[in-house]
């Protein structure tokens, strides 16, 4: 998997990705990529979620127009054991035809998405890009 650096996020340095030396390891057909974009949670982060699903969100499908096929929003609850905090305030997962689609919609703008993640959130996120499989 071949990599280009750019500083566009500053918690998300990978935002060029040459997708022909990918082996997703499998022969099975993919149809779809998640890209899941992970809110973790720890003392004193913030996570307006009104915000996020009313604003952040339908902005993100406005600039990403067509290419979005997909979105799902998730608030944490609770974790694993019983009292336990949720390990992430907030998931958001967006749904592409492939790889090359989501970066050629989302390069251009990265900036504009970056520049509204402080009306939401104090947080880093994290990002996964992830084969569709069922």
């Amino acid at each position: 998997m071949v990599f280009a650096k750019r500083s566009v996020l500053p918690y998300w340095d990978v935002v060029a990705i040459d997708c022909a030396g990918i082996d997703r390891g499998s022969t099975e057909a993919t149809e779809m990529v998640r890209v899941s974009v992970l809110y973790p949670n720890s003392d004193g982060k913030t996570f307006d979620m009104a915000y996020y699903c009313n604003k952040h969100i339908p902005l993100a499908r406005t600039l990403l127009g067509s290419a979005l096929k997909g979105v799902a929003v998730e608030e944490g609850v609770a974790g694993g054991e019983v009292g336990s905090p949720p390990p992430y305030l907030a998931i958001g997962h967006l749904t592409f035809e492939s790889l090359d689609t989501f970066m050629s919609a989302f390069l251009p703008i990265v900036g504009q998405l970056k520049d509204d993640v402080p009306n939401y959130t104090n947080v880093a996120p994290t990002i996964q890009i992830s084969d569709v499989r069922v």
